[in-house]
């Protein structure tokens, strides 16, 4: 009984784990800007991938060195915050975001403007994106900008495998092996009065 209970527990963490393999990618907007010469270069399996802005390391970044022109609101800035990112693969760049990731053109909503904030860029501009790779590749993260000096802040992703079919069959008949093992266990030590 024990050595069915580990071996469905091995299935388990062995589904868990390939399922996992999350990478956290902070895009400094004073460095990681022009994809094909100073992005964030990061290795990745074959497979599907989940990419999730998150507030980590960075939140937004601003492509100026003052943020002006707000309503009340914080919004329809002419100067301000943004949230959007360039993943490059092979060669082929795709932005995402205010304004779609467009040097220069900055935010597309709310008003065709930037934000006050940080906080509300993210809140408002944060995109979630993927990207599917048929081999093992390198895939780039930054952001679009061709002045840096006044730059502020940066992007941070979560870059998240997406399980393959198999992977969630193996996941769930590992919890099947480990509930049938517990409840066996579990009945087998039971006493019935008479």
């Amino acid at each position: 009984m024990k050595i069915l209970f580990y071996r469905a527990a091995a299935v388990v963490a062995l589904a868990v784990s390939a399922a996992a393999g999350a990478v956290v990618v902070d895009i400094n907007a004073l460095t990681n800007t022009t994809p094909a010469t100073s992005g964030v270069p990061e290795m990745f399996a074959a497979g599907t991938y989940r990419v999730n802005p998150i507030i980590g390391t960075y939140t937004a970044f601003s492509r100026f060195a003052s943020t002006s022109g707000c309503d009340e609101g914080g919004f329809n800035c002419s100067q301000g915050y943004e949230h959007s990112y360039v993943i490059t693969i092979d060669g082929v760049s795709t932005g995402y975001g205010d304004g779609n990731a467009n040097g220069g053109i900055g935010p597309i909503s709310p008003g065709n403007g930037y934000y006050d904030t940080a906080a509300k860029a993210f809140a408002y501009g944060a995109t979630k994106s993927s990207f599917t790779l048929s081999k093992a590749s390198a895939v780039n993260f930054s952001i679009f900008d061709d002045y840096l000096p006044d730059n502020r802040g940066g992007i941070s992703l979560d870059v998240t495998a997406v399980p393959e079919p198999a992977t969630w069959a193996m996941l769930i008949f590992g919890f099947s092996l480990t509930g049938f093992a517990a409840r066996r266990r579990r009945t087998a030590g039971t006493i019935v009065a008479a």
